[in-house]
């Protein structure tokens, strides 16, 4: 039985739940401020007519704001994820869909400039230059699964390593697995 080819690789569930966490961090942090500035402002006049209740609604609207940028931008990441097509490498993402004909891809360089990022290769294709997002699950399958599919169109940088090229099945190496 052969083993079905993955075709989706979207953000990694690791970073996705950090977000998530990131929201009760905030709120967290929404409730210790105005614990704080509620201390502060507990011994002056007006504190128990004014203050207190414009530092209610004050820190009620931060906390909604605050919640309400947290779950867009876990919406947005989510959205975020490469389907390789047997015509192109597709980029989606909440509001745009960039498409990348496989024949279209020109060169893969290693771009050491690129610190931040463990896999830092830039793809040229005639659209443009693109790097992977630096947060995708799985980059070290995706990225044999794009070279294979490039090679016959584009030049393939020496630096990247040996793992990630695709390699030519032969009967002897094949044997050599089996021994």
């Amino acid at each position: 039985m052969q083993k079905k080819e993955r075709t989706t690789y979207g953000l990694s569930d690791r970073y996705i739940g950090k977000l998530q966490k990131d929201i009760l961090l905030n709120i967290l942090i929404v409730l210790v401020f105005y614990g704080v500035f509620n201390v502060m402002f507990m011994q002056n006049e007006g504190y128990e007519t004014t203050i207190r209740y414009a530092l209610i609604v004050i820190f009620l609207v931060v906390g909604v704001a605050v919640i309400y940028s947290d779950v867009i931008r876990v919406r947005k990441n989510m959205a975020i994820y490469y389907e390789l097509t047997d015509e192109a490498l597709e980029f989606h993402t909440a509001k745009d869909e960039k498409r990348y004909p496989w024949k279209d891809f020109q060169a893969v360089v290693v771009n050491r400039n690129k610190i931040g990022m463990i896999y830092p290769y830039e793809f040229h294709t005639a659209q443009g230059t693109f790097t992977l997002h630096k947060r995708v699950a799985d980059a070290e399958e995706l990225i044999p699964a794009i070279l294979e599919r490039i090679r016959p169109y584009a030049q393939i940088d020496k630096e990247i390593p040996d793992i990630f090229q695709p390699r030519e099945e032969t009967w002897l190496k094949n044997a050599g697995r089996r021994i």
